[in-house]
């Protein structure tokens, strides 16, 4: 600035202003504290005169702040460091038109150093007088890095996101297809397996109802003898760690009884927190039938380690204990045979004979490979198997699979019993074989389902984001032709005067905003549904808010002569909320009361604390709405045709209201009659701690 030069005025020393600032000496404003604020401001200030943009004055933070001195911003227009704006831009002064209307403005645009760096600034304009404006100028290059950084981050979020609802109702429906009891289990508050979600099956095999399996843990229901072990699998699983597919627990019915269950799981994630997934099925059955051979297994390994002369000749001399004994072996399913130390049968029960079709007086004093003479391959892993045993005198059990001749291939539990004779050397060798097809085909069925629901699992993650990037670009594709249409609304206003061209640029710039918000509640809705929408708790005063809002209708409101009671007439109602969602909910379900509410007529707000939150509702006196149709007012899939009757519009107000007061732990509900308006409540939870966890 120019020195001023000092003068007498009734014997008091006065400095009088430069030439380009004596608009500020014409509203009262002494030069010397002038520059000493202008100057000692922490963020850069500008004094510009309208409409031409010189720049008037300048203080020491905005020099520092563009790299450019004093005397060369002195000498420039806003235009030359203004990036975006030529010489013909009416943008400008339409701020300034806007600054002079309303008393001030505020902005982000972006300006070029003096090397010719561009950063971001954000711009507070104050209309003073004479065509004055001071402009607060701040850098937020590296708060809008921040922003795009947070942006990727989110970005990065979505693409980590791996559940869906349709993915959960793929795996639940996984379950059942194949006879299973599915759940979900979470570790909660510092309790470990907390029942999230149940399938019918597991209520049915458990007992309890839903609700009292949702308040447990699943360890609460195992049997104390493996309960230690089940907790250490859980936590391996939920960690990332590879443990076996299968485990075998008993779990306590609700009544007592121990149920033995064979269980499968897999570790994911929901809602952000570890999550196991866990496939139960009932083998009470399964187990019964294996007790019942392992009881005749040690039976026969009881008969042939126990087996002494003296029985020999008993069974000699009484053939009818022998036939007896030939009976019971016979009646057992699995497949007995002894083979002597030669590795000739001496002995088949009749379930051989049945499955291989070869009588018993054909295969006894024979090997294997002349009664299976087609199958070489067959006879030479059983007779490895049968001189490894013979060799070191251990029992062995194997699974392997076989086929007889003309038969299909069948898998087996196949055990081998060294017998020794009194003198402590082997005679020969007891083989006990097991057909464990069906449960083998079981097994290879649950993995061949894991593998097509990995498959599914993909294809679900795949389409997820292709749905997210298509929505950012439906939304950007509307809001960039909708920036400028906002823009021309607003400068239209600025410059229409009184008349029908005034009121048609009102309905222009009314309508253009009620688009770029139904716009931002689409985006809304869409980040709700794929659970990427999240709250900023704060507390206020929701009594304040409804006063705010009921306050932005006044035009409205004026112009139909009609009435918005607050019930109490005044209070305080704190609550921790986001204050922002709540704002959104109340306006959406105000401005619906507004379009149903005729000419002089009211609207009642009441509000209500309660036990379990603060009772919101907006009660109007229009036409009402069928009781039927309440039901699914705020359903997205069954309320089309709902709108299209009683609104015209696609009702994403009334599905966000919903959206965001469930994202609170909160409840939304309409009562309603015919011919005598209608009653939207909802409930704020006392404390965040109250927010759902959703299933």
């Amino acid at each position: 600035m120019a020195k001023a030069s000092a003068s007498k005025d009734n014997g008091k020393c006065t400095e009088s202003l430069p030439v380009k600032n004596r608009a500020l000496s014409n509203l009262g404003v002494n030069d010397i504290w002038y520059k000493a604020i202008i100057h000692s401001f922490p963020d850069g200030l500008l004094l510009i005169k309208h409409p031409g943009g010189d720049i008037l004055d300048v203080n020491d933070a905005f020099c520092h702040m563009m790299g450019y001195t004093r005397e060369e911003l002195l000498s420039m227009n806003i235009r030359d460091i203004e990036v975006g704006f030529d010489e013909t831009s009416e943008a400008i002064p339409g701020r300034y038109s806007d600054s002079k209307e309303t008393g001030e403005t505020a902005f982000e645009t972006c300006h070029k150093l003096s090397g010719g760096k561009i950063i971001d600034v954000s711009v507070h304009l104050r209309y003073l007088e004479e065509g004055l404006f001071l402009c607060f100028y701040r850098d937020i290059t590296q708060q809008k890095k921040k922003q795009e950084k947070e942006l990727r981050n989110l970005k990065q979020a979505k693409e980590a996101l791996k559940e869906t609802e349709d993915r959960y109702r793929t795996l639940i429906e996984l379950g059942t297809k194949i006879g299973e009891a599915v759940i979900m289990l979470q570790d909660i508050d510092g309790r470990e397996g907390i029942h999230t979600y149940v399938s019918d099956q597991w209520i049915e095999i458990s007992g309890y109802s839903r609700q009292e399996l949702l308040e447990m843990s699943f360890f609460d229901l195992v049997s104390s003898k493996d309960k230690n072990i089940s907790i250490k699998r859980h936590r391996q699983k939920v960690t990332g760690k590879t443990i076996p597919d299968l485990f075998e627990l008993a779990i306590i019915h609700k009544e007592g009884k121990e149920i033995p269950v064979e269980i499968t799981s897999a570790a994911t994630c929901y809602q952000g927190k570890p999550t196991n997934v866990v496939y139960i099925r009932d083998i009470t059955d399964r187990k019964i039938t294996e007790k019942r051979l392992k009881e005749y297994q040690q039976h026969l390994e009881e008969l042939v380690e126990k087996r002494t002369n003296e029985t020999i000749r008993h069974m000699h001399e009484y053939k009818q204990t022998k036939e007896q004994l030939q009976f019971i072996i016979d009646t057992v399913p699995a497949y007995i045979g002894y083979k002597d130390k030669e590795l000739l049968y001496q002995f088949v029960n009749q379930a051989i004979v049945d499955k291989s079709g070869i009588p018993r007086q054909k295969q006894l004093g024979k090997s294997v490979q002349e009664i299976h003479p087609d199958n070489p391959k067959l006879c030479d892993d059983e007779i490895i198997d049968d001189l490894k045993v013979l060799h070191t005198g251990l029992p062995d059990i194997q699974v392997s699979r076989y086929k007889y001749k003309g038969a299909e291939e069948v898998w087996v539990e196949r055990s081998r019993v060294p017998h020794k004779g009194d003198d402590s050397e082997i005679k020969g060798l007891v083989i006990l074989t097991i057909d464990i097809t069906k449960q083998k085909q079981a097994e290879l069925k649950i993995k061949s389902l894991y593998r097509k629901e990995s498959i599914l699992r993909h294809r679900l993650e795949t389409e997820m984001k292709q749905r997210v990037e298509f929505m950012r670009a439906i939304v950007h594709e509307l809001k960039t032709p909708l920036t400028p249409l906002l823009a021309a609304s607003d400068e239209m206003l600025g410059i229409t005067e009184k008349g029908k061209f005034l009121s048609c640029a009102k309905r222009i710039n009314a309508g253009t905003l009620d688009l770029s918000r139904r716009i931002d509640e689409l985006m809304d809705l869409s980040q709700g549904e794929l659970g990427l929408l999240r709250l900023n708790y704060s507390d206020f005063d929701v009594y304040k808010v409804i006063q705010d809002i009921t306050g932005r209708f006044s035009a409205q409101t004026s112009k139909y002569n009609q009435k918005i009671v607050i019930n109490p007439p005044a209070g305080c109602f704190p609550v921790q909320a986001d204050k922002d969602r709540i704002t959104q909910v109340v306006f959406n379900l105000l401005d619906n009361a507004l379009k149903f509410t005729r000419r002089q007529g009211k609207i009642d707000i009441w509000l209500e604390p309660k036990h379990e939150g603060t009772i919101i509702q907006v009660q109007d006196y229009g036409q009402g709405i069928d009781p039927e149709l309440c039901d699914v007012l705020f359903d997205r899939d069954k309320r089309t045709k709902i709108q299209h009757e009683h609104t015209g519009g696609l009702g994403l107000g009334l599905g966000l209201c919903k959206l965001f007061i469930e994202l609170h732990g909160g409840k939304i509900w309409i009562d309603s009659k015919p011919g005598e308006g209608s009653t939207f409540s909802f409930c704020i939870p006392d404390t965040k701690s109250n927010l759902k966890e959703a299933a």
